[in-house]
């Protein structure tokens, strides 16, 4: 997982495989990253990369999700593939475009690939 802050936007993207047994460490560097709601106009998640995700790492996303939810800033998915999807379908989870809706989630996916 690497992080990048660069003009209002904390970038967040995934590595190749996104498995249980990493997920505590790319925890932690989510922990120490600069979550600075001043200097944060946008979260964006990168999938590019992902080939491979299970459950374990999903919920780290929707922590991602409900981080910028509490900082009242909208969270962007890019290149979402079909590893995320599988996990979307598994769980039953449309994630929602509409910023204003508080019930749900923040996620807005941007780019897609096969």
């Amino acid at each position: 997982m690497r992080i990048d802050t660069d003009a209002g936007t904390l970038r967040v993207v995934l590595p190749e495989d996104c498995l249980i047994f990493e997920v505590e460490a790319h925890a932690q560097l989510l922990a120490e990253a600069q979550w600075d709601a001043a200097s944060i106009n946008q979260v964006v998640v990168d999938l590019g990369a992902v080939q491979s995700m299970d459950t374990a790492y999903y919920q780290l996303v929707l922590c991602i999700e409900r981080t910028a939810r509490d900082m009242n800033v909208p969270c962007l998915l890019e290149n979402v593939g079909p590893a995320f999807r599988e996990l979307q379908e598994l769980y039953g989870l449309r994630l929602s475009v509409d910023q204003d809706q508080a019930d749900g989630p923040n996620l807005q996916e941007q780019g897609e690939h096969p």
